[in-house]
């Protein structure tokens, strides 16, 4: 059985950012006797770490995670250990540009956000390829070691041409023959049949966007693409650590907190073993009673454990406020307790935050 199995308490803690204080070890000796006050028992780790993780391409810097993955074993807490592939350094942005996105009109984006990378990119596929490697050889027998968590909150779209070209051959697996995809999409309405593979593109702002088959297909392989990615992620974890569990965080609609449009988690569900998701509900909002969100939250919770048959993770959840929300309300007294229970009686292990310590940028 994995130590997830194995563990018969109440996941507590949450994302938890070493790296972005490395210059202040006592906040981080701080952060040790506080973990230990509060009970807190697990936390995520190196989602943002890549540009401390290798500051330069091929300077590879543990050391001080070594440190943290030791201090926190050593209170007797879990790690689930990220990989980086979230948000790249910009020495890769500069050295190679073909691994930012694309977007609708052709555009290559600039360094910057996080997610602004292409899931078809070889090169990208390369350098996550190697810095998991190095992790998992360095941490997969290290006794916190809990869970991988990959990446973080997959999302958006590329447009470039090794996204054009993979979305033709998603389509030729699909349909065979350019007479059965015309067929499938009505193309000889407004003369839009193809005569030949080379003429399809992605849907476009400036190009189409009003065939409806073209569309649902269009998303249907960014679902496809995505996935394609995670597993190319997770290949050497799996391999070298068939015993650790594996999960990537989904999401729901911040704004109404209704299920994530953007990606089909009923097949992406299939790939990871233990579901987990971002809860962040607008307690208090001036359009909706409390009861209301609360029956989403629910909803939402039933989903995702519905996708499994079994129980699920709340990987991300505020005690306090957002930095989305025009306007940020204190949660009245005993909402942050009620909304907690709430997970647990819908079937979450968990109740972890993001994150451990506020980021001071």
């Amino acid at each position: 059985m994995t130590r997830y199995e194995l563990e018969d308490r109440l996941l507590h803690g949450g994302d938890y950012n070493p790296d972005q204080w490395l210059d202040h070890p006592e906040i981080l000796e701080k952060d040790l006797e506080l973990m230990k006050k509060s009970k807190s028992n697990t936390f995520s780790i190196g989602m943002f770490s890549w540009s401390q993780l290798e500051p330069r391409e091929g300077e590879f810097h543990f050391e001080w995670l070594d440190k943290v993955m030791d201090d926190i074993y050593s209170i007797g807490g879990n790690v689930i250990l990220a990989t980086p592939s979230g948000a790249r350094p910009a020495w890769m942005s500069k050295k190679y540009p073909e691994v930012l996105r694309t977007n609708d009109k052709r555009e290559k984006m600039l360094h910057g956000g996080r997610h602004n990378h292409c899931f078809s990119s070889p090169v990208y596929r390369e350098k996550i390829a190697i810095m998991n490697q190095k992790l998992v050889e360095r941490y997969g027998n290290h006794p916190a070691l809990f869970m991988w968590h990959i990446s973080n909150e997959y999302s958006g779209e590329c447009h470039c041409d090794y996204c054009q070209a993979n979305f033709r051959e998603w389509l030729k697996n699909k349909y065979g023959s350019l007479k059965s995809l015309n067929d499938a999409w009505w193309a000889p309405f407004w003369s839009h049949a193809y005569s030949d593979w080379s003429e399809i593109e992605s849907p476009s702002s400036i190009g189409e966007t009003m065939v409806h088959g073209h569309n649902l297909d269009w998303k249907r392989f960014v679902t496809h693409q995505t996935i394609d990615f995670y597993e190319h992620e997770i290949k050497d974890l799996r391999r070298l650590t068939p015993e650790v569990p594996i999960t990537t965080n989904f999401m729901a609609d911040t704004h109404d907190l209704i299920p994530f449009q953007s990606l089909d988690y009923g097949q992406f569900a299939k790939h990871v073993d233990v579901i987990s998701w971002d809860c962040y509900p607008a307690w208090h909002n001036d359009w909706e009673t409390t009861a209301d969100l609360a029956s989403k939250v629910g909803f939402i919770n039933d989903q995702y454990r519905s996708m499994k048959q079994k129980p699920f993770l709340i990987m991300e959840s505020t005690p306090s406020g957002v930095n989305w929300h025009d306007v940020n309300k204190m949660k009245r007294p005993g909402m942050h307790l009620l909304s907690s229970m709430q997970f647990i009686a819908h079937g979450s292990d968990s109740n972890l935050y993001f994150q451990w310590r506020k980021s001071r940028g």
